[in-house]
């Protein structure tokens, strides 16, 4: 009876049936029961989504983790035993006849809650190698049977959104950038926000919380200027890029400033 079991755990002990038996050229069997030997399996709600331990007692070895740290421990496992995963075609397994667990006691949880590359085998190819990999990100689509990834909110190039000119431009048009003497709003690939500007802090700050609040199991917001070099020429805008030693200078302090804004309603 295997109807209640976690799905990522059931994931991760048919991989390591899969593996083990490739090492060894031994069967294993997957049971569900408390034996006097072998790797226990399991998914634990105290654990953070990604963390996972490992733990050595006696004949036993004890695999536990969140959603995503449950698969992450069993390979974990795997690439201790010598298992290396270079793509999904390429692989390489050590031949180990006579296989003994490995003496252990680790508990790890990643420093970066959200980690992807733009590698086409992680993020177009296979969720299975994502997973070996460690990566959660948005692009890697990560089925949430097998632990599931991250996803933003809000991504990427997001002024339009945040401040929409459509909605705002006609009225103020102090709120968008200055360019060789013109505030424009044209093309999204043209323009940017008037980042020193007091109001719009609390314009994308209030977009922001409706957004959150549409999708309250997301944590990512991305505050990000748009896809271009155009950043504001007006003398306050090139004030804050004087004390900072670079245009990035204005969009830090604008992120930080909608941080503050939004912190006390969304810590996380």
């Amino acid at each position: 009876d295997f109807e209640n079991i976690e799905s990522q755990v059931w994931f991760i002990a048919c991989q390591l049936r899969y593996y083990l038996a490739r090492i060894t050229s031994a069967p294993f069997e997957i049971e569900k029961d408390n034996g006097q030997s072998g790797i226990y399996i399991s998914f634990d709600k105290t654990y953070a989504d990604d963390e996972f331990s490992l733990e050595t007692r006696g004949d036993k070895l004890f695999i536990k983790g969140g959603k995503r740290g449950v698969i992450y421990g069993g390979y974990e496992l795997l690439e201790n035993l010598g298992c290396r995963f270079f793509t999904p075609e390429c692989e390489k397994i050590p031949s180990i006849i006579n296989l003994e667990l490995p003496d252990v006691s680790k508990r790890e949880k990643p420093v970066f809650e959200y980690r992807e590359t733009d590698y086409h085998n992680t993020t177009k190819l296979t969720y299975k190698y994502a997973t070996m990999c460690r990566v959660n990100g948005s692009s890697n689509k990560i089925p949430e049977r097998f632990g599931g990834h991250v996803s933003y909110a809000l991504f990427a190039h997001s002024f339009g959104i945040l401040v929409p000119p459509e909605e705002y431009f006609a009225e103020h048009p102090e709120y968008y950038a200055m360019i060789d003497g013109k505030r424009d709003a044209g093309s999204h690939v043209e323009w940017q926000l008037c980042l020193s500007n007091p109001d719009i802090a609390n314009i994308a700050a209030d977009n922001i919380r409706k957004i959150l609040k549409e999708n309250p199991d997301k944590k990512i917001v991305s505050i990000s200027q748009n896809d271009n070099v155009n950043h504001c020429q007006c003398e306050e805008c090139q004030k804050i890029d004087k004390e900072e030693g670079s245009p990035g200078g204005a969009i830090i302090r604008f992120v930080n400033k909608i941080a503050e804004i939004l912190e006390p309603e969304f810590p996380d």
